[in-house]
C-alpha cells in the first residue's frame, strides 16, 4: 500500500502530464504549422490545421519507432514463439506383464500376460 494513490491523486498526475506533453509539443506544432502556410499560403485554416495534425502524427510514429530501436536491439516483424509454442509431451508406458528371458527368442523382453 505504500504506492497507492487515490483516484484524485492520480487523475491529477495523468492531467499534469498530459498538459506538459501538450507544451512541449506546442513549439514542434508552431514550427509545422509556420512551414505548412510557407508551401501553401492560400489553404484555408481547416487545410492547413489538417496538414499539421498529419505532420504532427509522422513525427511522433517517427519518434516511437527511434525510441523502440534504442529499446530492443533486435526487432523482428514475428513474435517470439518458443515459449507459447512448446509441447511438452511425456509418454508414459506401462505394462502389465513382465520383464524376463523369451526362451524362442532367446533375449530379455516383455511378456505377453
Amino acid at each position: 500500500l505504500q504506492n497507492y494513490r487515490k483516484p484524485i491523486e492520480r487523475t491529477k498526475l495523468l492531467n499534469e502530464t498530459l498538459r506538459n506533453k501538450k507544451k512541449e509539443e506546442k513549439k514542434l506544432r508552431e514550427d509545422i504549422w509556420d512551414k505548412v502556410m510557407k508551401e501553401d499560403p492560400g489553404a484555408s485554416k481547416e487545410k492547413a490545421a489538417a496538414m499539421v495534425f498529419r505532420n504532427m502524427d509522422k513525427e511522433k510514429v517517427e519518434q516511437k519507432k527511434l525510441d523502440l530501436n534504442v529499446a530492443e536491439k533486435k526487432i523482428t516483424g514475428k513474435p517470439n514463439m518458443t515459449a507459447t509454442l512448446k509441447v511438452e509431451k511425456q509418454r508414459i508406458y506401462y505394462h502389465n506383464g513382465k520383464w524376463e528371458m523369451n526362451q524362442f527368442e532367446k533375449k530379455e523382453m516383455w511378456s505377453c500376460c
